[in-house]
């Protein structure tokens, strides 16, 4: 697992919460909302010309061009820049003042570079090496700023238009505005240790996922209802293998105190192998870890489809152990140890009865005389 890197420094303003809004009959963005909502693009835009003339130094430093040839462009590129500035620097943007100060400082530092300001002009090897490192920091820390104060905001944007049980794979969707993986990894730890910047989402930095929760507590009352439901229709399955009226069936009614407590020693094995998993997670850490009980109802709203097929697998891993082994198999451990390890051992379940279910066949072929 990445380690949680330290909060930004203070230079930079945590993002307002839900800058897009949704314009309805009864409210309206407030200026101050619209302000904020135009710097985004802004600097969306900007980003957009720093990592275009990123790409093209990239290739002067790797010699694939060279910056002479290349001038022309880097010229036009800085003009952009340069107007994308004056428009921020023109602006009201409230709450994001610090930051675009910030992000003036990083451009008179970058119109100081020799590389930038006469690209025509003819530097040693070893100058224009240091030059062009000396950009590559400029740029990577303008990207990051960037990304820190628009990303979120694209965030929100996803987990409006999802239903609660969707994820955004950070990295993957992310890659383009923020390439650096590092970067990516220390912004999904910001917005972990910041969990009201997402609105209705929940971070998983070590994974890289963050899932959509609904914000509608009638909805997630649902979800938990259905969970329920399938915790009593699992039971309700095991129950009914004891009483299936077909011939030939290895269970009876006699078996069922052995089948639930089985079933539960399954589920059991499941929780504590989670729960195992939770903890390893939570020693890799540096930093006390977050418990925050207020999220596991939202979890549960998030992961809603994950926890009803895991119940379906409790169901088919200690049936499988039963119909694969027999029911004399059966105990306590050995079904807690299934749940325990319940994904590794459904595959080993299933080739036991594809193998039984083969023979069978087989000899069902030949009593109905079909084989040749």
């Amino acid at each position: 697992m990445v380690m949680p890197p330290n909060p930004p420094d203070d230079k930079f303003v945590t993002p307002p919460q839900n800058t897009t809004r949704v314009k309805t009959e009864k409210s309206s963005p407030a200026p101050d909302d619209e302000n904020e909502v135009q710097v985004l693009d802004v600097l969306r835009e900007l980003r957009a010309e720093i990592q275009d003339l990123q790409s093209v130094l990239k290739q002067v430093r790797q010699g694939d061009v060279s910056l002479s040839s290349n001038a022309g462009y880097i010229k036009k590129t800085m003009n952009d820049i340069a107007q994308i500035m004056e428009m921020l620097a023109t602006g009201r943007y409230g709450s994001y003042a610090d930051s675009i100060r910030h992000f003036q400082n990083l451009w008179e530092q970058m119109n100081i570079s020799p590389v930038l300001s006469d690209p025509k002009s003819a530097f040693s090897p070893q100058d224009q090496e240091r030059y062009l490192n000396s950009l590559e920091s400029l740029f990577k820390t303008f990207v990051f700023d960037i990304g820190y104060l628009t990303i979120p905001d694209r965030v929100n944007a996803w987990m409006k238009s999802s239903s609660s049980g969707y994820y955004v794979p950070f990295h993957d969707v992310f890659e383009d505005e923020l390439p650096d993986v590092a970067d990516r990894t220390k912004l999904l730890n910001v917005l972990y240790y910041q969990p009201k910047l997402i609105d209705g989402g929940l971070v998983e930095p070590d994974t890289g996922l963050i899932y959509r929760y609904s914000l509608r507590l009638v909805n997630r009352i649902i979800h938990y209802l259905i969970i329920a439901g399938a915790i009593i229709l699992a039971i309700g399955i095991v129950v009914a293998a004891a009483y299936a009226p077909i011939e030939g069936w290895p269970l009876k009614s006699s078996d069922l105190s052995m089948l639930l407590i089985g079933w539960l020693a399954v589920a059991a094995g499941l929780i504590v192998h989670i729960m195992v998993g939770v903890a390893k997670r939570m020693q890799s850490q540096e930093r006390p870890p977050i418990m925050a009980i207020g999220q596991i109802p939202l979890l549960l709203d998030a992961k809603c489809g994950q926890v009803l097929f895991k119940i379906l697998l409790t169901v088919v891993g200690f049936l499988g152990l039963i119909f694969a082994a027999g029911i004399e198999n059966a105990k306590f451990m050995n079904a807690f140890l299934i749940g325990y390890s319940l994904d590794s051992v459904i595959e080993l379940l299933s080739a036991s009865l594809d193998q039984k279910a083969g023979s069978r066949v087989s000899a069902l072929k030949q009593q109905l005389g079909l084989t040749k």
